[in-house]
């Protein structure tokens, strides 16, 4: 949180991401268990999309790839030699690099 005082004005801002019922986890603190509850009802948002679109942060594009089926069951340990190297060294994932990375080498905007 930061906070900046001056002659007629106070401001404060923090950021942090909330915490919804449906990730919560393990709750010790009942009383404590989502940040509405916690905090009560937000005052003001203001989003990385309200960001962009007022110019304020540059727009990024992000990919999310699915390396793996979801198995409540499955040990950390059964998966940790997967790295980022193997990820991308896979046919597709070459495939969708080059094809991404095309558009920017030509200096062409992604639709």
């Amino acid at each position: 949180m930061t906070s900046s005082s001056g002659e007629g004005y106070h401001i404060f801002g923090f950021t942090g991401t909330p915490v919804f019922a449906i990730n919560t986890g393990t709750v010790k603190n009942l009383q404590l268990f989502t940040t509405a509850q916690t905090f009560g009802d937000h005052l003001y948002s203001y989003t990385i999309v309200d960001a962009i679109n007022d110019k304020n942060v540059l727009p990024f594009r992000a990919d999310y790839m699915k390396t793996m089926e979801e198995n409540e069951d499955i040990d950390d340990e059964e998966v940790w030699d997967i790295t980022a190297r193997s990820i991308f060294s896979l046919p597709a994932m070459m495939d969708h690099n080059e094809l991404k990375n095309s558009d920017r080498l030509l200096m062409r905007p992604l639709l």
